[in-house]
């Protein structure tokens, strides 16, 4: 089974319209403070990701934290995906954001493909302690494919 851990900058777990409908009434983060200046404290937090509800189906599950879960991350959103040998996160993007993820292990193929408009494409196969990083727009599927 293939883990990933994912990382979407920019609240973009739920995906441009649930995002939206998400985030109504969420405080906007504040501007980091300068040299000197002082700031708030953080409130200290726990999350427990894998103890979160998610999706669970044939090819897998995927756990998340968005400010919903975890109102502290007003900027980021957290993954916990499992992709059986076949299973298939279906093509997406996301429209605010970009997205990296560190491969846990086993072994994803990922499938990138440009906004552009021009074809461009690419498709790599990611392991243990590799790192992928997806810019915003651009459409990405994955699919476990097992181990190295």
């Amino acid at each position: 089974m293939v883990s990933l851990v994912v990382k979407l900058l920019g609240l973009a777990t739920l995906t441009t319209a649930g995002l939206a409908a998400a985030s109504v009434g969420v405080p906007q983060a504040k501007a980091v403070p300068k040299a000197g200046e002082q700031h708030e404290p953080i409130e200290d937090f726990k999350h427990d990701l894998e103890g979160s509800e998610g999706w669970v189906g044939e090819g897998g599950s995927a756990k998340e934290s968005t400010v919903k879960q975890l109102p502290v991350a007003t900027s980021i959103a957290g993954v916990s995906m499992r992709l059986k040998p076949g299973g298939l996160r279906e093509l997406h993007w996301h429209a605010i954001a970009a997205e990296w993820a560190y491969v846990v292990k086993g072994t994803v193929r990922t499938t990138v493909i440009s906004p552009n408009g021009n074809g461009e494409a690419a498709q790599d196969d990611f392991g243990p302690g590799d790192v992928w990083f997806f810019p915003k727009g651009h459409g990405h599927a994955l699919q476990g494919v097992g181990t190295r």
